[in-house]
């Protein structure tokens, strides 16, 4: 079984970069709800999409992120991802 076939259940707790490598010439829209937790702040909770530049530090926090959800809803996207120590 491919990668890109597996059920979308079995990604969480992945690597988002894993998640990416499966597919990559797939370019729907992605959207991210970004969980950010850290020991300072808490939780920091931040929405972005693929059509949006980020800065490279966020780049980095969501590249290292593990996916908690995914769902693929109108061809579109949604990709939950937790950083941070949890």
């Amino acid at each position: 079984m491919k990668l890109k076939d597996k059920p979308l259940e079995w990604w969480k707790g992945r690597s988002f970069v894993y998640w990416c490598k499966a597919d990559n010439k797939d370019e729907r829209k992605i959207n991210y709800t970004f969980n950010w937790y850290s020991i300072g702040q808490g939780l920091t909770v931040e929405h972005y999409t693929s059509d949006e530049p980020v800065d490279p530090l966020t780049m980095y926090r969501i590249r290292n992120s593990k996916i908690n959800e995914i769902k693929l809803i109108d061809n579109e996207w949604f990709v939950t991802l937790d950083y941070g120590c949890i």
